[in-house]
């Protein structure tokens, strides 16, 4: 088992863990053909190019659930890593699996499902922690990260004091704003998410094709315009989801 390849030892733990992995717990985890898709797409660095100094490129997945986009993250650039001359790997491997990779998810067994995954595909820096991903734990703030990738939760509304902290959180009435009763959660996650960069940095989210083509929520379209330059919309098949048990239709929005 030792000298198994971590890549199998990765997708053996979550052929054990089943339905954990395939929307058992309610939530609905991205195949891995879009994680793929997603990670390739968006192309993450080894060292951030946003800086002066050869800070590692950072990571974010607010919404981290099993850990799919950031092992999937991991594997690209530890890829790079690997056609490096041999005596600049193993610092760039360590601050890899030390510095660069962050999740959070609010449900504390999918935390532990997260890490463990992690490690057994090689990253045993623990940078996973249990919160809400629309709020600051841990040292994880905004303008911090050089890419967030993520597929937030959707369907779900948050109500009362954590919408004072959004723009989309609030209407304008009569040139005043006015705190909204509630707001879907996967709306508050585009804010979030691009808060969380760095300026240049990027964005790569899954999203239910109502925030696209929703007449009512056409200023969170104009808030995207607004605060980001758009790379790409790629509208995904109607049963990407269907083996979760969701039905949503959805896109992966591309954001810089």
């Amino acid at each position: 088992l030792i000298k198994t390849d971590v890549d199998v030892k990765g997708r053996a733990f979550e052929i054990f863990l089943g339905k954990t992995f395939t929307g058992g717990l309610g939530q609905f985890f991205t195949p891995r053909t879009i994680v793929r898709f997603a990670v390739l797409f968006a192309d993450p660095e080894i060292n951030s190019t946003l800086s002066k100094t050869t800070e590692p490129y950072l990571i974010l997945d607010p919404a981290c659930g099993s850990g799919g986009f950031l092992i999937e993250v991991f594997k690209a650039i530890d890829g790079k890593i690997k056609k490096l001359p041999e005596n600049k790997q193993k610092d760039l491997f360590d601050k890899l699996t030390k510095k660069q990779i962050y999740g959070m998810d609010i449900n504390p067994r999918l935390v532990r499902v997260a890490k463990m995954n992690m490690v057994l595909h090689g990253d045993g820096h623990g940078g996973i922690y249990r919160g809400n991903g629309l709020e600051n734990i841990k040292g994880i703030k905004e303008e911090m990260f050089d890419l967030v990738i993520t597929n937030p939760p959707f369907g779900n509304k948050d109500k009362g004091k954590i919408l004072e902290k959004f723009s989309l959180g609030k209407i304008l009435e009569d040139g005043k704003e006015v705190l909204l009763k509630e707001q879907l959660r996967e709306v508050l996650f585009v804010e979030r998410c691009i808060r969380l960069l760095k300026k240049g940095g990027e964005l790569a989210i899954v999203l239910p094709d109502g925030i696209l083509n929703n007449n009512q929520l056409s200023d969170v379209r104009e808030y995207i315009r607004k605060e980001t330059i758009i790379k790409a919309v790629i509208s995904l098949p109607d049963k990407s989801f269907k083996a979760s048990g969701a039905n949503s239709k959805t896109s992966v929005l591309f954001l810089k």
